[in-house]
């Protein structure tokens, strides 16, 4: 019994330092105002796409986080707009940054997300505990219909925990 209790309080200590990380992180790096740059670098170089909480242990994706702290940052349209357009970022990261996109400025969203549409790439999504590999336009336009804030509305065939 007794290992049973530790077991379960390791479990939520780990919980409970993911999510002040979560929420903390972002807050961190926006006070300085602008994001070091070796920072959009990881950013750049993220491999999934994940919104909410995801997981065996329900938390928040490292992307997500660093995609948090941008939109918190002075500059943050700007600093999406280049991640977007730069061929070195992964298509994930590029997925956050329409996100970002299209909620700062959503009658830019179309056109900017032309070029990512059009280049028949797909994306490592992880939604719950399910990983996934989609079509990238299919995103975009979830992503332009119904924004990234609610996972819920964003992936309407995702079981809810």
């Amino acid at each position: 019994m007794n290992r049973l209790i530790n077991e379960a309080l390791r479990r939520f200590s780990y919980r409970k330092c993911l999510m002040i990380a979560a929420f903390a992180y972002p807050a961190l790096l926006a006070q300085a105002g602008e994001i070091p740059a070796s920072e959009i670098t990881v950013f750049e170089k993220t491999n999934v796409f994940a919104l909410g909480q995801v997981g065996f242990v329900a938390h928040i994706s490292e992307g997500e986080v660093r995609y948090r702290a941008i939109m918190q940052s002075d500059g943050a349209l700007a600093t999406l707009t280049r991640i977007l357009s730069s061929p070195t970022a992964s298509p994930e990261a590029r997925l956050y940054a329409a996100c970002g996109i299209r909620q700062l400025s959503p009658a830019d969203f179309y056109g900017l997300t032309q070029e990512l549409r059009n280049s028949g790439l797909s994306a490592s999504v992880l939604r719950t505990d399910i990983l996934k590999r989609e079509p990238v336009n299919q995103l975009l336009n979830r992503i332009r219909a119904y924004g990234c804030a609610a996972p819920a509305t964003m992936f309407p065939d995702t079981p809810q925990r």
